[in-house]
């Protein structure tokens, strides 16, 4: 899963600015921090195997977590 970052120091900085792209992009309908993503996939049954931030795009955290 990609998912936006939302406490990443970056994201505060461009919404400071009013720079976020990720605020207008209709398919992210959520944006999420590391800490909440991660209690809803515990919280739904899954385990965090691997947390990345992502090279690619900017903001981006990459997460596999697999059904307990």
């Amino acid at each position: 899963m990609l998912a936006p970052n939302s406490e990443s120091m970056l994201w505060e900085i461009l919404t400071i600015k009013d720079a976020n792209s990720y605020w207008g992009e209709i398919e992210y309908y959520h944006n999420f921090s590391r800490a909440r993503l991660c209690a809803l996939l515990e919280q739904f049954e899954f385990s965090v195997v691997h947390f990345a931030l992502s090279e690619r795009y900017r903001l981006g955290m990459e997460i596999i977590a697999k059904r307990d």
